[in-house]
């Protein structure tokens, strides 16, 4: 019997190994050819730009690139259209080289203090490199539906942009697209597959939702920033070096079931992390864990055996890279407890937005009918109402004309009790018998 025990063990962890080894041949493909954000065409041909009202444009002869703004209204939206061809994309001027030899983009001109709203409007589906570059005047950019790309530092160090959302057809954001900006709400739709390296460094968000679509994120894509929770999800494969780096704030992480490797320093100087989660999947690890002296608890998906098996008896020593020389640093994790066969946890529900349903035609028209039918039949019920009133009146009329007299008869008698008009020949008032007087 045990004989079969060891037998199916064998071929169990040979399967096992088996399969750890294609995942590994993958993964150093993709970290070899690693998935980048694929830009569109931005060469405008070095052409100066034209002007549209206080538009800059490009005419790339089929379509209009919007290059900068020279008003200084405080609420500005693009146009769709100039000269008869669509707007698709903005992008920046290159205005200059300085002193330093590098280039300086430009998109609202310096005397501009004034615009911090900017709607980007329906049509357009890129945003080029650069195209809002340092503009720290802007506080809020709503997006267009139509956009598919966000490029290379497209909001870089727009420090007084608080809040984006990154509308449900975009599936590409290039790297440094919003780092150092003043972000404090990030919200990434479900479809979205790239997020570049450092595309989100140094903001000041506290929670980012990534959604189950993104296959790649660059290294360092949330370093520095104040992320207090992350939950990573399976289809990334790798996680990239550094890319919680230097996250003071960040308390928990959770790796999702699908990631096999771990790039160096994910949680270099994290020094309030405390729990971190690992799947069953997970093949392959680097030094992680560097200068977080808060670090508790590590949770394995997997078992003790298998979690031997495929990374090693000295975990620790890999993840915080004692086995090569760092002691110093190492010493920080003698106490963490290390739990397995504990399932990572799902994250929460998507906080994206609900998009506001457009009324239709059809919708109109209905809203349009049941307003009418709802006046009519008001009018219906004042009209009835004061017919009824109006044959009550007459009914009465009459019943007062059968029960006394006319006042117009001559030798009628009031009655000095009951004020009823009587006939001249009689002597007691008919109606309460009082004798004439």
């Amino acid at each position: 019997m045990s004989s079969k025990t060891s037998i199916k063990t064998n071929i169990k962890i040979s399967t096992r190994k088996f399969s750890l080894a294609l995942i590994i041949l993958l993964c150093t493909v993709m970290l070899f050819c690693p998935i980048q954000a694929a830009e569109p065409d931005t060469d405008n041909e070095k052409q100066e730009p034209l002007t549209w009202d206080k538009w800059l444009y490009y005419d790339m002869g089929d379509h209009i690139t919007i290059c900068g703004y020279t008003g200084n209204e405080d609420r500005i939206v693009t146009p769709t259209e100039i000269n008869g061809k669509k707007v698709t994309r903005i992008a920046p001027r290159e205005t200059e080289i300085d002193f330093m030899d590098v280039t300086v983009y430009t998109f609202f001109e310096a005397y501009n203090q004034n615009t911090s709203e900017l709607v980007i409007s329906e049509g357009v589906v890129s945003i080029d490199r650069y195209a809002f570059y340092t503009q720290s005047i802007l506080k809020s950019v709503i997006l267009p539906e139509s956009l598919t790309f966000i490029g290379e530092n497209a909001f870089e160090g727009c420090e007084n942009l608080t809040s984006v959302t990154v509308p449900e057809n975009v599936t590409a954001i290039g790297a440094y697209a919003f780092a150092n900006s003043g972000l404090t709400e990030i919200f990434l739709p479900e479809g979205l597959k790239v997020i570049g390296e450092s595309a989100f460094t140094g903001v000041p968000a506290a929670q980012i939702h990534i959604p189950d679509s993104v296959i790649y994120i660059g290294s360092y894509a949330f370093s520095q920033s104040k992320i207090e929770e992350i939950f990573l999800p399976g289809g990334l494969v790798k996680l990239e070096n550094g890319l919680l780096y230097s996250c003071v704030s960040l308390k928990k992480a959770y790796i999702g079931e699908g990631i096999v490797w771990l790039g160096i320093d994910i949680f270099t100087i994290c020094p309030n992390l405390e729990e971190v989660y690992f799947p069953s999947t997970l093949c392959r690890t680097d030094m992680i864990f560097q200068y977080n002296k808060n670090l508790k608890n590590i949770y394995f998906a997997a078992e003790w055996d298998e979690c031997r098996q495929v990374l090693g008896t000295g975990i620790m020593d890999d993840l915080t890279g004692k086995n090569s020389g760092y002691e110093e640093v190492a010493e920080y994790y003698d106490n963490v407890n290390i739990t397995y066969n504990t399932p990572v946890p799902l994250p929460p529900p998507s906080p994206y937005p609900e998009k506001e349903k457009e009324i239709d035609k059809l919708s109109v028209f209905l809203i349009i009918i049941t307003l009418i039918w709802l006046t009519l039949t008001v009018i219906f019920v004042i009209l009835f109402i004061a017919g009824k009133k109006r044959e009550a009146a007459i009914k009465a009329e009459e019943q007062k004309n059968k029960e006394g007299f006319r006042p117009e008869v001559l030798g009628t008698w009031e009655c000095a009790k009951c004020k009823t008009l009587n006939s001249p020949i009689g002597n007691y008032c008919y109606k309460c018998g009082r004798k004439r007087q």
